[in-house]
């Protein structure tokens, strides 16, 4: 049974206002975490993060204007062009970022170039079909744009899937004999670990079901922008914010007092370790402001 034009519409445009709302409050929390949490305001981890928000933050404000249409088509095309690449790209940086504190190697190279081969690929047709499809013949325009934005939307989340699945095998790897010094606490940080990395797939996979539903209903005469920017800008601004959430975890793991009972270190074990923890422990440590972080 087809939805009535009206009530698809007004479902839309409720939709919206709700996920740009909590965008722009993410937005400025997260602006106000970002200067708080970091002691030393350089370095990849800090500005992928803030990168990340300001451009959240730009893209939320463009939803806006295209939702009410305030803005020159022109304009908001631009923007949207430049922001979207910038607000995936820093968040694939973030998690190479939080990649580069527990392992080291070959692994970080891959992943570096994989961000970067992947970047142009997906990127550059997105800017090059969005200032077209803005300032040109939308007749012309109008297939590769639909086409277009399951493309960059699953070629972004599939990166992201990838460099979590590897984070998460990392920190099985590389943070076992800290785990199993913390005992308890480190199994709690592991699963936490694993529950933040699986929302970050339930918010991309929810993201393209959206889309899905959109293309659906793409018969019915709509004017706002949808529902895919807007439930963006608000994915985004959360799993920006689980960043923190998970950075803190690791803080606490490191900072927690091993468990005598279930950690029994043999002759040579300490130093074993020691030498693989300490360079790890130091940097993240370095990150943060300890208890009065966010999250």
């Amino acid at each position: 049974m087809a939805v009535p034009q009206d009530a698809f519409s007004e479902m839309l445009d409720f939709l919206s206002v709700s996920f740009l709302a909590v965008a722009a409050y993410n937005t400025l929390e997260l602006l106000l975490w970002i200067f708080d949490f970091f002691k030393r305001w350089s370095g990849l981890y800090f500005w992928s993060t803030l990168i990340g928000t300001l451009s959240i933050g730009t893209f939320t404000v463009i939803a806006i204007m295209s939702t009410f249409r305030d803005a020159p088509q022109l304009a908001v095309g631009i923007c949207n062009a430049l922001t979207y690449p910038g607000m995936h790209v820093a968040a694939s940086l973030v998690l190479y970022s939080r990649l580069h504190l527990i392992t080291q190697g070959r692994i970080l190279t891959f992943t570096r170039w994989l961000i970067i081969v992947s970047s142009v690929v997906i990127y550059i047709p997105h800017i090059t079909i969005m200032i077209g499809y803005s300032s040109g013949d939308k007749r012309f325009y109008r297939p590769q744009h639909e086409v277009n934005e399951f493309y960059v939307i699953s070629g972004s989340m599939g990166r992201e899937l990838f460099i979590c699945g590897i984070y998460i095998y990392e920190s099985a790897k590389q943070l076992k004999p800290i785990m199993i010094m913390k005992g308890r606490a480190g199994r709690k940080v592991m699963v936490h670990l694993i529950l933040a990395n699986v929302a970050v797939v339930v918010l991309d996979v929810v993201l393209l079901l959206l889309l899905h539903l959109q293309t659906l209903h793409k018969s019915q005469k709509y004017y706002g922008v949808g529902i895919g920017m807007p439930y963006n800008c608000a994915s985004q601004s959360v799993k920006l914010k689980m960043e923190f959430s998970i950075l803190n975890k690791l803080l606490q793991l490191l900072r927690a007092p091993a468990d005598s009972v279930e950690y029994r270190r043999s002759p040579g074990q300490s130093t074993e370790q020691g030498g693989s923890e300490v360079p790890m422990m130091r940097e993240t440590a370095s990150v943060g402001m300890g208890p009065s972080s966010p999250g």
